[in-house]
């Protein structure tokens, strides 16, 4: 088997990132870059350059990140590719998902992994969310609505980070994971 380290995986080094090009924004998902920009966002704070990214779903919207905050800017990644990907997936179809029954610590683990944005991780917890609304809707009962939000959160990092890899329609994305993944 593959190994496939999400811990490593598709780091930027800033000097890479190029106007034009899509990378991933920990829960923001998939963004392009559309450069630089020096501003004030307000004004106790000064001048500083930002990268201005715009998540792919929602053109309209912005998100600045400082480009001298090693915090932040640890969170923007290259896109995967295609193989990047399937090996992701190849190794999460050796695992099992876990529902957490404590809701506290299921959200917080929810909230860490779509920080993180799309991961194996990340294909686990939709996994366990749709177990358990399979398991819910057979006793005529529905996912909390936070579970519900996530779920479709995680479903959207997904779709839109899959899509781009693999050059297909995010309406493809579930079956093309499915297959990979065995389910």
């Amino acid at each position: 088997m593959r190994e496939f380290s999400e811990r490593n995986r598709c780091k930027v080094n800033i000097s890479q990132i190029e106007e034009g090009s899509f990378v991933s924004y920990g829960a923001m998902g998939v963004c392009r870059v559309t450069g630089t920009r020096r501003m004030q966002l307000n004004e106790s704070m000064p001048e500083k350059t930002y990268f201005e990214l715009h998540p792919a779903r929602s053109v309209s919207q912005s998100v600045f990140v400082p480009v001298d905050n090693e915090q932040l800017c640890a969170k923007i990644r290259r896109v995967m590719t295609k193989d990047e990907v399937d090996a992701l997936l190849g190794c999460v179809s050796h695992q099992s998902p876990v529902w957490e029954e404590n809701k506290r610590v299921r959200e917080e683990n929810f909230r860490r992994t779509l920080a993180g944005g799309f991961s194996g991780e990340l294909v686990l917890a939709v996994s366990a969310l749709h177990q358990k609304k399979q398991e819910l809707a057979a006793k005529r009962r529905h996912l909390t609505s936070n579970d519900e939000r996530v779920l479709k959160t995680a479903e959207r990092l997904i779709e839109d980070e899959v899509a781009l890899a693999a050059g297909i329609d995010t309406s493809e994305v579930s079956a093309y994971v499915r297959a990979r993944i065995g389910m």
